[in-house]
């Protein structure tokens, strides 16, 4: 059922990170050739402002297995995802953030898994105490609730940055996915039920944090309650047929 020519791609959208970037391109090299011979992984740098493109460039010089996708103007991380997976060729892709808050391991067993359930969808779900602050805590409470609400989803922890697909529900899910900025995690999973995927959530533990972060609470919160009210109305207006 999957491919041996070329089984699995790894999307990492990056913005603004060249204090541990090499760091990344070094763990994921390391891990995924211990494990999986075909791979390709994506860098997908979403307009950043630093040397990060220009790091990144030099990292990855002669690596075959890593390509670098760049455009001038940051845009999202939902677009920067998009990007990265329709230009994927692996049969099972993945995307992760660029710091991999829940290292390497977790790729590697959901990819296995995918692969042992045949679903779909594989959504890594945190625990609530792997979550930073209380601040934080009580945000993405109160936002699994209204997402849920309006959605119906059933599903704990949307904004989990880790999730893998088959490829072709990969595709015919980004397709058609319209929200750009942090969101999107919410559209795709819409989407996904809409098509009736079959999804597997199965548990991931954080273990490392970026100590520098392009999201700040409040400004972002208010962008992702509009953002998933933006989706309820293409919804109902029928924009995901």
């Amino acid at each position: 059922m999957f491919s041996e020519k070329l089984p699995f791609t790894l999307i990492i959208p990056v913005y603004n990170c060249p204090s541990f970037i090499e760091e990344t391109v070094i763990q994921v090299k390391r891990g995924l050739e211990e494990k999986i011979q075909a791979y390709e992984v994506i860098f997908v740098d979403d307009g950043s402002k630093d040397e990060t493109k220009k790091i990144l460039e030099k990292l990855i010089q002669g690596e075959k297995k890593f390509k670098l996708i760049s455009y001038p103007k940051n845009q999202g991380k939902g677009f920067a995802v998009k990007k990265g997976i329709l230009s994927a060729s692996g049969e099972i892709i993945f995307f992760t953030d660029a710091d991999l808050p829940f290292g390497i391991n977790p790729i590697l067993e959901g990819y296995e898994l995918i692969k042992k359930e045949n679903c779909d969808l594989i959504l890594g779900q945190r625990s609530s105490n792997s979550w930073q602050g209380w601040k934080r805590k009580l945000a993405s409470r109160i936002f699994s609730f209204l997402v849920n609400k309006l959605f119906s989803l059933g599903i704990f922890d949307t904004q989990c940055g880790l999730k893998g697909f088959k490829r072709e529900v990969a595709k015919k899910i980004f397709e058609k996915s319209k929200i750009k900025r942090f969101a999107f995690d919410v559209e795709i999973l819409h989407l996904a039920k809409k098509h009736n995927f079959s999804i597997k959530i199965f548990p991931v533990k954080t273990v490392s944090f970026s100590s520098f972060s392009t999201v700040s609470l409040f400004p972002h919160s208010l962008k992702m309650l509009f953002d998933i009210i933006v989706i309820k109305l293409n919804s109902l207006l029928g924009k995901y047929r």
